[in-house]
């Protein structure tokens, strides 16, 4: 029997738990460390396991699965699995790693289901703390998350809103990539055609960096930090014009970034780093029902009907559904900027290349965040070792980088 663990208890765990464990000739673990989840998630699955329910699109398809152990302690659920699935914001990344570091088998793979930036290099670092050596186990990132989901029933039930046609996957060795294309294909239901770009090339092409920050910066940048709002806004679907030209000037500064390192190497091939209006059309095409504008992309895609702003209660307010503020401790910014932002900025500045709309990005997002990571136009702010930018990790030039190194 294989076996695959996932760690992590969110929305991408409950479908990615559920998928792996309807396998016949797969079991499933899960790995829930935070609080009380592990014993919720034991709870829902003593129902009868995880449903995970696609939408009209893919045909209404209903798939069921029961892991096998759920437990907030590595050592129970780590030991014996040949592949490790990171379902879980970047943040929580080293973290988890480190916990697991002890307990993971030789030649096992450990990857994440939605690459960021530095992802290889925080995984080589957590692993390192435990003594193991960068060859005694495999690294993986698939680009993007597969699919837009929801958990819908915590441990019993979630919904894929919209999945995603394929998802490229970069990995470590490079001679492991043919079967980690094929099992992960077959855990998640996605085809995950490798690419040669590494995870530099992955990294950089992730769309949540150039969309989250940006429909953020649009919706609070002016909240004077007072007013309460009395509805919350919808996220994709109330797309303004100014943010979409936001989202693709951070996506056109990407692409010279990208200019800049295959001009750097020419042998390095960063072809998988699309801009975010031909990403729309790659990941969601089925789904958008006006592609005219980049606003229309995402206005229009039903995988992203009713996903809402981040808000939280209004303090003081008498009903916690009548009055809101923005939630700047959510995932679109601890996760995006710190771990998305923040190393492609360091990566800009390796290429000296100027990112003016990052840049201005970053500097509202730090600040609501309370945190100082870029200070006059350079990454030595006292939070930058809570990020996965390259100096961090002692890359000061272009040629530190391990995809320059090797290419």
């Amino acid at each position: 029997m294989n076996r695959a663990c996932v760690l992590g208890a969110g929305n991408s765990a409950h479908v990615t738990a559920g998928l792996v464990a309807s396998l016949p000739d797969w079991e499933c673990h899960v790995y829930a460390p935070r609080k009380d989840r592990a014993q919720l998630w034991r709870e829902g699955i003593a129902q009868g396991g995880i449903r995970v329910c696609y939408g009209n699109d893919d045909d209404n398809l209903v798939v069921h699965g029961s892991p096998v152990k759920v437990s907030k302690h590595a050592k129970d659920v780590v030991p014996g699995c040949s592949v490790l699935i990171l379902c879980l914001p970047a943040q929580a990344y080293e973290e988890n790693v480190r916990a697991a570091a002890l307990y993971v088998d030789e030649g096992a793979a450990i990857g994440t289901i939605c690459a960021s930036n530095g992802f290889d290099w925080c995984v080589d670092d957590a692993m390192a703390a435990a003594g193991r050596s960068p060859d005694s186990y495999t690294v993986f990132a698939l680009q993007n998350l597969p699919w837009a989901c929801r958990a819908s029933e915590y441990g019993v039930a979630a919904d894929v809103l919209g999945t995603k046609p394929f998802m490229e996957l970069t990995g470590r060795p490079a001679s492991a990539l043919g079967d980690l294309s094929e099992v992960l294909g077959r855990l998640i239901r996605v085809p995950c055609p490798p690419v040669a770009s590494g995870f530099l090339g992955v990294g950089l092409s992730n769309m949540t960096q150039v969309i989250h920050p940006a429909v953020m910066y649009d919706n609070f940048a002016d909240w004077d930090g007072k007013t309460q709002y009395g509805e919350i806004p919808l996220f994709y679907q109330g797309l303004s014009d100014e943010a979409a030209d936001n989202m693709s000037r951070v996506s056109d500064e990407i692409q010279a970034v990208r200019a800049a390192l295959e001009k750097h190497a020419p042998s390095l091939d960063l072809s998988v780093v699309h801009h975010v209006w031909d990403w729309c059309t790659r990941a969601y095409g089925k789904y958008i029902t006006d592609d005219s504008t980049l606003r229309t992309r995402f206005s229009s895609n039903r995988a992203y009907v009713g996903l809402t702003c981040p808000m939280v209660p209004a303090p003081g307010s008498k009903d916690a559904g009548d009055a809101f503020i923005p939630d700047f401790e959510a995932r679109y910014l601890t996760e995006d900027v710190p771990h998305n932002l923040v190393p492609l900025k360091g990566i800009a500045l390796l290429c000296d290349v100027q990112i003016p709309t990052v840049d201005r990005l970053l500097g509202w997002c730090q600040k609501v965040m309370g945190k100082q990571y870029l200070v006059d136009g350079a990454l030595d702010g006292p939070d930058l070792s809570e990020t996965f930018a390259p100096q961090r990790y002692g890359f000061h030039t272009l040629d530190d980088l391990p995809e320059i190194r090797n290419a």
